[in-house]
C-alpha cells in the first residue's frame, strides 16, 4: 500500500496494522513476562530484558533500515524483508537462564 503513494491507502494500512497487530502483541505480553522469570527476580529480569532490547533494536534499526532501503535503490520490499526477518526472530523460543 505504501508503493501506491496514496495517503488514504497508507492511512488504512496503518489503522489495520495498529488495530490488529498492536493488541495481538501487547495483550498477552504482561502474562508472558510474568511467567518468564521466577518471582524473586521477575522485576529485574523483565526490566533488564526490556531495556536491553530497546537499546539494541531501537538504536540500530533506523540505521539498518536506511541502509537497506539505500542498498535496494529505494524499493519498499527491502524494508518489508527487514521487518519480516525481525518478526521471524520472534519465533525463537525464549529461555530464561535461572
Amino acid at each position: 500500500m505504501v508503493d501506491t503513494r496514496s495517503p488514504v491507502l497508507i492511512c488504512l494500512a496503518l489503522v489495520v496494522m495498529l488495530a490488529l497487530g498492536h493488541g495481538a502483541v501487547f495483550g498477552p505480553l504482561a502474562a508472558f513476562y510474568a511467567e518468564l522469570f521466577p518471582a524473586r527476580v521477575r522485576y529485574s529480569g523483565v526490566s533488564v530484558g526490556y531495556q536491553a532490547g530497546s537499546v539494541v533494536l531501537g538504536g540500530f534499526t533506523p540505521m539498518l533500515a536506511t541502509s537497506v532501503v539505500l542498498w535496494s535503490g529505494g524499493a519498499s520490499w527491502s524494508l518489508m524483508a527487514l521487518v519480516a526477518a525481525g518478526t521471524g526472530s520472534a519465533l525463537i523460543p525464549a529461555r530464561a537462564p535461572y
